[in-house]
């Protein structure tokens, strides 16, 4: 999804909620347009991060005297009241771009919203007609005059990040610490956020909150249940090599706050980000609400890993770690959560005497052995490789890369629950296997197999350091590994299927099948992997040496539906089948050595006679 793209969908959806709200409106005499999407600007932003508030009017403080859309409001983080105050730019789109390029938020813009906001924590900022700003004014004074009055304060704009405006809130932040915090959203941040909601159904990380936890770095300390008449013998478990670990029991409460705080953060490392809606389970809830004494002996229980645990004393009630991910049980923690969280109190007092959770925490800050340990405590359940992997930086670039196009790039099995109008996801899965066969060179005529012997371990997200024939690393950790790349050769792949007219093309292994001589008689599939030499030979001799935009110009040709490629495909064909019948009597190496170091000319691809193919666009 293109920037402008997304600008045109928060444009609608601000166009519907002018046309939903014309009272508020006119009762602030926003008679502009651009006054009233500044205004449905700010109200969309609360509606997406803030959901669960009510009369969001409440919070905007534009006003008669107040050119500038502003909100005041406080809400309260883990039980501490925060106020933020926001400042908004709304653009038109045409001002987003700047020769070509995304239009970069205005350093001047971010200044002035800077002096604004010292004005207002100085007292500084004089008090006008608009009577409702006077009142959150007066509110935030007060919570300022505390010592722990801490407020956040964002600037929104509709342009692309800036990095040279790090700085500035550096400086913001430091001369008015430590409860005061400055944060810029951009387009770019809206547009990811947005894709992961709508489209993925994962909660984000909410600039409505005074700070992101991050509790893979924190120091978190969580009670823990001990038996009274045990005299702290037999109520859990220690193991002390190769790796310690302990097992104890929890109360839902312990688990109700853990994610209250740190929410799906608690999951970065599990193969499943759990989804609000899919991933609540019926029966762990009915259980909880039910037969409580039960959960005990019905469910698996949690485990977690840790980057070091604080041995816990004989009597301790309590547990700390630095550092906390949970990789099995993620369904079972948010199921705990939201039938904690609808419980009344009746309720919550039964569940926390009568129910016990298994929670088993593994001391380990070795990634290798992190992502080993995911994979065998999800091995019970129906994972493919692939998940295991979604996490890895190069699948978080490369899918991040893809959102700028309308193909996007799909890291984890099923990830995506809705697609928006004329997009296309593609699994990583595929596209490993393209890179490898077309890019690398290294997948075509059965040399490589994608599948172990037994063809049940899909060894592209297969590690080299878990078994010698694995290529994940040879594929994604490749130097010229980017989207662009992937996305050229889906393309290419594609287009070759419309031109002949295959319904249907895959990477699955298929029979080798040799001639008489025993040389090896290419495929369909084969055809397109062996085209990649001329192609590169081709476009090389036509665009130059710069062999870094060729991935650009194979997308550009294919999305131009250019005959080109059709014609380079044909002389691929064509080419290694004459070689074949005159020097088949000197074996596949010569072969194949002869078709790669065949010479030709522009004019000898763009002279082949093609008006016997179809074109893919009729």
């Amino acid at each position: 999804m293109l920037t402008e793209q997304f600008y045109d969908i928060l444009d609608k959806e601000l166009e519907q909620i002018i046309a939903e709200k014309p009272q508020w409106i006119a009762e602030r005499k926003l008679n502009q347009p651009y006054q009233q999407k500044s205004y449905a600007l700010l109200i969309w932003f609360l509606q997406f991060y803030a959901p669960n508030r009510n009369r969001f009017q409440q919070a905007i403080t534009e006003g008669l005297d107040d050119s500038s859309c502003d909100i005041i409001f406080s809400q309260k983080n883990n039980g501490e009241e925060i106020f933020y105050v926001v400042q908004s730019k709304w653009n038109k789109k045409q001002q987003t771009k700047s020769n070509q390029q995304e239009a970069k938020i205005d350093a001047d813009e971010v200044k002035k919203a800077i002096v604004d906001f010292q004005s207002i924590l100085k007292k500084d900022k004089p008090v006008g007609k608009n009577e409702l700003f006077n009142e959150k004014w007066t509110a935030l004074q007060v919570h300022l005059s505390k010592d722990t009055g801490k407020v956040k304060f964002i600037f929104l704009g509709l342009l692309a990040h800036n990095p040279d405006l790090q700085e500035h809130i550096t400086n913001f932040e430091k001369q008015n610490a430590p409860h005061i915090k400055f944060e810029i959203i951009d387009i770019e941040r809206l547009k990811r956020d947005y894709i992961e909601f709508k489209y993925k159904e994962i909660k984000v990380k909410n600039p409505l909150q005074y700070e992101y936890y991050q509790p893979e770095a924190e120091k978190i300390t969580i009670p823990i249940e001990r038996v009274t008449d045990a005299m702290g013998k037999g109520d859990h478990f220690k193991v002390d090599k190769p790796y310690e670990a302990y097992i104890f029991r929890l109360k839902p409460k312990t688990i109700y706050e853990l994610f209250e705080k740190y929410e799906f953060s608690l999951f970065f490392s599990n193969i499943r980000n759990p989804l609000p809606a899919s991933n609540y389970n019926a029966a762990i809830v009915d259980t909880l609400r039910n037969k409580p004494e039960m959960f005990w002996y019905f469910n698996n229980g949690i485990t977690a890993i840790s980057n070091y645990i604080y041995e816990p004393g004989i009597r301790s009630e309590e547990i700390s770690m630095l550092g906390l991910q949970i990789i099995n049980g993620a369904q079972t923690v948010y199921s705990i959560y939201a039938a904690y969280r609808d419980a009344n109190n009746v309720q919550r007092v039964i569940m926390n005497e009568e129910t016990r959770i298994s929670f088993r925490i593994i001391k380990s800050a070795n990634k290798d052995m992190n992502l080993q340990i995911t994979r065998y405590t999800n091995a019970q359940n129906p994972v493919e490789s692939r998940d295991f992997w979604a996490n890895d930086p190069i699948q978080l670039s490369l899918q991040e890369e893809s959102f700028e196009t309308k193909y996007w790039y799909e890291k984890r099995r099923g990830e995506f629950r809705n697609v928006p109008e004329g997009g296309v996801v593609l699994e990583n899965d595929e596209l490993g296997r393209l890179y490898l066969q077309f890019w690398l060179q290294k997948g075509y005529l059965y040399e490589t197999p994608f599948f172990d012997e037994q063809g049940d371990e899909n060894l592209v997200f297969i590690s080299e350091n878990d078994k010698p024939d694995g290529l994940y690393e040879t594929i994604f950790h490749d130097s010229n590994m980017r989207f662009e790349k992937l996305l050229s050769v889906y393309l290419l792949r594609e287009t070759y299927i419309k031109y002949f007219k295959q319904i249907e093309l895959r990477m699955s292994l298929l029979t080798t099948k040799h001639n008489e001589k025993g040389i090896i008689q290419p495929n369909n599939l084969d055809f397109f992997i062996l085209s990649k030499t001329i192609i590169e030979t081709y476009l090389t001799l036509k665009y130059g040496n710069d062999i870094k935009t060729l991935d650009k110009i194979i997308i550009k040709l294919c999305k131009e539906k250019n005959d080109i490629i059709l014609r380079l495909f044909i002389f691929t064909r064509d080419s290694f089948n004459e070689i074949v019948t005159n020097y088949q009597n000197e074996g596949n190496d010569r072969v194949f050595s002869r078709f790669y170091k065949q010479t030709f000319s522009t004019e000898d691809i763009e002279n082949i006679d093609i008006s016997a193919y179809q074109n893919p666009s009729s």
